[in-house]
């Protein structure tokens, strides 16, 4: 996250233009100190200011920095300000009746214990910033010193605390492949292992590394509060402060710099982790979902091929009166019905992956770009576009949250009809009699092949199946 102030796009809070560098600067207290330079891997674009108008205690070098201001395009305050907060607000209602529908005593599974995990993480991932955006972008606060109170804060809450619910949910998300790949491909294996219990285990084990991977960031940076002069255009109107009274009044904006540690040893450091980063929370997990859901689409095409030629076979078979044993649908129909419904639910898992994989590999490239910029000093893109292109593509991840619900809602029968039993109310007696006549809607779909099918182990089919959506 880059705070650079380059100008400024958006107007005040009374209409008026936004502030230049050099009003900005006027607000200060005291001029006469040297803008620090920082390393290129710092969230700051630094730049030297004539005269630089700030005063604190000199940083790790000698010099000290200018106050905070976040950084601002003419695509920042539409992106952040309103349309996040649009998407925001559309993915805690729609996974908000995923969690509703998913924990239901029908609806009680392993895949759905991952995919309640990954609703939350989601949901936090783009919630958390919202206060933060909606203050600096929406109420139009972009274009003033940050404050004091903010600073910290506004770097959990828009950086460090959403990456680790964004981590854990792409972690989440591979959990979720290899699962149903364990399921499809070794399905006695799967039904051992991915219990419930045991999910739940994996995904706290995932969020806690989450949180692991990113605790070093909580200690970056030590924050200072440097007295600013409020304003005349805005500070006083707003506050009701007499012209001549201004002088008198100010405020407290934010300074940071880097902690000790972390700039003694800052290349070392942020080389370090943000190449961590891209190995292990974007090109690993990346890498693991392509080869799972190619696994997984492979075999969902020879399940079909198979059931279909067994299906002939068993046609004709039975057309010739011949008696032969219907080897592989020797569970009749239902079987059949069910194991139709397994490969839709993978089919509906693996369009959940390529989702989330239409998003990430971007996101992964761009970080790729610029950790070797920084780590070789050299330019691939400029600044400019690089920062408008992560305000796109965090755009679009945002977007594709509320996606999963359209996604459960279109490709599963069985998470439509729990939905719709949210506002139905059923009489005891109905219930007793729709679960007489219809027992299969409340069973595992994981029923073992009966004694003697020895052709019944067809991937995709009735026995390689966990109660799913």
């Amino acid at each position: 996250m880059a705070v650079r102030y380059d100008g400024g796009e958006g107007g005040g809070e009374d209409g008026s233009a936004a502030r230049t560098p050099d009003e900005l600067n006027s607000l200060l207290v005291v001029s006469g100190a040297v803008a620090c330079n920082r390393s290129s891997f710092s969230s700051s674009s630094v730049r030297r200011v004539a005269g630089a108008p700030w005063s604190v205690s000199p940083g790790h070098d000698g010099c000290v920095s200018p106050p905070y201001v976040v950084e601002l395009n003419q695509f920042t305050v539409p992106i952040y300000g309103y349309v996040s907060p649009l998407f925001v607000l559309l993915t805690i209602v729609t996974n908000c009746l995923v969690c509703l529908v998913l924990v239901r005593r029908n609806m009680r599974s392993p895949t759905n214990t991952i995919l309640v995990a990954m609703a939350i993480s989601d949901t936090l991932t783009g919630a958390l910033p919202i206060p933060c955006f909606v203050y600096f972008y929406a109420l139009r606060h972009h274009d003033d010193y940050v404050l004091y109170e903010w600073c910290f804060a506004y770097h959990c809450l828009t950086d460090y605390v959403p990456t680790i619910f964004h981590t854990a949910s792409i972690w989440l998300t591979v959990a979720l492949a290899a699962q149903r790949y364990v399921y499809v491909r070794r399905s006695t294996v799967g039904k051992r292992l991915c219990t419930i219990a045991n999910i739940v285990k994996v995904v706290v084990a995932v969020y806690l590394c989450a949180v692991a991977s990113q605790l070093c960031r909580f200690a970056e940076y030590q924050y200072f509060p440097v007295p600013v002069r409020v304003d005349h255009q805005r500070g006083i109107v707003a506050a009701g402060v007499s012209e001549e009274a201004a002088v008198a009044v100010y405020r407290n904006a934010c300074q940071y710099d880097f902690s000790p540690l972390i700039y003694r040893y800052q290349h070392l450091y942020f080389n370090l982790y943000y190449w961590f980063r891209v190995v292990f929370i974007h090109l690993v997990p990346c890498a693991a979902l392509v080869m799972l859901n190619s696994a997984l689409i492979l075999m969902m095409r020879s399940a079909q091929k198979r059931r279909g030629a067994l299906l002939l076979h068993s046609t004709a078979a039975a057309g010739a009166g011949a008696g032969a044993p219907t080897t592989g649908v020797g569970c009749g129909g239902d079987c059949a019905a069910r194991a139709i419904e397994s490969n839709t639910t993978t089919l509906m898992l693996v369009i959940v992956v390529g989702v989330t994989l239409l998003v990430e590999l971007p996101l992964a490239f761009l970080l790729i770009v610029n950790i070797t910029e920084n780590t070789f000093d050299v330019e691939l893109l400029d600044q400019g576009t690089s920062y408008s292109a992560s305000l796109f593509l965090n755009m679009f991840t945002l977007i594709s949250y509320p996606l999963n619900f359209f996604i459960y809602c279109g490709m599963s029968h069985q998470f439509r009809r729990t939905f719709r039993g949210l506002f139905e109310r059923e009489s005891p007696t109905g219930a007793a009699n729709h679960r007489q006549t219809d027992p299969q809607k409340y069973q595992s779909i994981a029923a073992p092949p009966p004694p003697g099918a020895k052709n019944a182990r067809v991937v995709g089919s009735c026995a390689a199946s966990d109660t799913l959506l």
